[in-house]
């Protein structure tokens, strides 16, 4: 069997950049570095994908202006960084990117595939995706896994059922229900996650009735509005949806060929840095406490992560 690794670089770069916002530029290039190489030692995996945010705008932009709006211009060197961390990775493991998507999308497009394969050829091929994100969930299949960076801890669909009440398919509704603080995405007032998981578990065959029943009256109704034609749940539900056409079958196949050509741009110090800590190991209660604060609008999810 291949196994198959695509990871989430810009997540997990951007992770470490704002929880070493007040270290020396070069922190979280090393740190990020460090976990990925760290998590791909650990598993072996025959082949990484390493995949990566561009500065250019997503469909998703296109689709609601106010997607992500509320976090601003990126701080200055981020993508810098982040372009410093891809070439030193492009070393290594090959590399994708690619205007209007996102990295998850990427690593969407990937699960797509790979599920593809195993499923024509049984037992050929498994895919293990790295990210911090929980967007990630609605890819998992008995073909593809969820790695969470931090612990290395593994999730498939019974996992993914077991931690959010709903499999991994209805995720994308379970999240544009209850709302993404950290995407701007406002989802229904008062839907929190015992209603979110009555309703995506129904989706979209739901017996109006027996739903009212579960989830009261009030909410009920915010919801009706919310899914009725033209209304903005919809929206919320394509904008939490990964897509698997990021990257058609060839540009995946590219995985087992050639390496995307990297941007240069590393510095020496950098360089030195990465030499010095690529084999380290960084665990305990500062790493956590980092994340913690780093994904501070989301730390419901995060919390059983964290010592």
């Amino acid at each position: 069997m291949i196994r198959y690794c695509a990871i989430d670089l810009s997540g997990i770069f951007r992770t470490w950049w704002h929880a070493t916002e007040h270290k020396p530029r070069n922190e979280a290039f090393k740190r990020t570095l460090n976990d990925i190489h760290v998590n791909t030692a650990s598993y072996q995996f025959d082949k990484v994908a390493i995949c990566c945010d561009t500065r250019a705008p997503t469909f998703r932009h296109e689709m609601s202006p106010d997607y992500k709006a509320n976090r601003g211009d990126a701080p200055v060197g981020l993508y810098d960084a982040l372009r410093d961390a891809e070439y030193e990775l492009s070393k290594d493991f090959h590399v994708f990117r690619k205007d209007g998507f996102e990295a998850d999308d990427l690593c969407a497009s990937f699960a797509w595939w790979v599920n593809t394969r195993a499923v024509d050829e049984p037992g050929s091929c498994h895919l293990d995706l790295v990210s911090f994100d929980k967007d990630i969930a609605q890819c998992v299949t008995p073909h593809v896994s969820w790695i969470n960076p931090r612990n290395g801890e593994v999730r498939g669909p019974d996992e993914v059922l077991k931690k959010y009440g709903v499999p991994p398919k209805r995720m994308a509704i379970y999240q544009a229900l209850m709302g993404d603080k950290a995407d701007n995405i406002p989802g229904i007032s008062g839907i929190g996650a015992t209603k979110a998981v009555h309703i995506a578990k129904a989706w979209p065959r739901v017996d109006l009735t027996a739903l009212e029943k579960l989830i009261g009256p009030a909410s009920f109704k915010k919801v009706t509005a919310a899914a009725e034609h033209g209304g903005p749940l919809w929206t919320w539900i394509a904008l939490t949806t990964l897509n698997t056409s990021a990257l058609t079958e060839e540009e995946c196949e590219r995985l087992g060929t050639a390496v995307v050509p990297p941007e240069p741009g590393i510095d020496p110090e950098a360089q030195r840095l990465v030499d010095k800590v690529v084999n380290e190991r960084i665990v305990g209660t500062k790493k956590a406490k980092a994340i913690a604060q780093a994904e501070e609008e989301d730390d419901e999810w995060l919390k059983d992560w964290l010592p």
